[in-house]
């Protein structure tokens, strides 16, 4: 179970990150721009809830222990990216 949920923490990560770069393209209608960056964020956030969960369960590895800590990060700044938009 901790292996399946890790790995679903990082897949949506992965898949985050490419919602924001899609998002940060300037080129992209804003409304479009808006979405990426929004659909981001909720995977960031599911990541988060995984990675929290999995603290508290005490199944947390070191090797997802550095997500845990960036996160809030990579929320904030789709956030501002968010706001930016509007």
């Amino acid at each position: 179970m901790r292996a399946r949920s890790g790995n679903r923490a990082v897949a949506n990560r992965q898949i985050a990150r490419a919602h924001e770069l899609l998002g940060l393209r300037k080129e992209l209608p804003t409304a479009r721009r808006a979405m990426e960056i929004a659909q981001a964020r909720s995977l960031d956030q599911q990541s988060l809830e995984i990675l929290r969960e999995m603290q508290r369960n005490g199944t947390l590895i070191p090797a997802y222990a550095g997500d845990l800590k960036d996160l809030p990060e990579f929320i904030a700044r789709c956030e501002r990216e968010l706001a930016s938009l509007r």
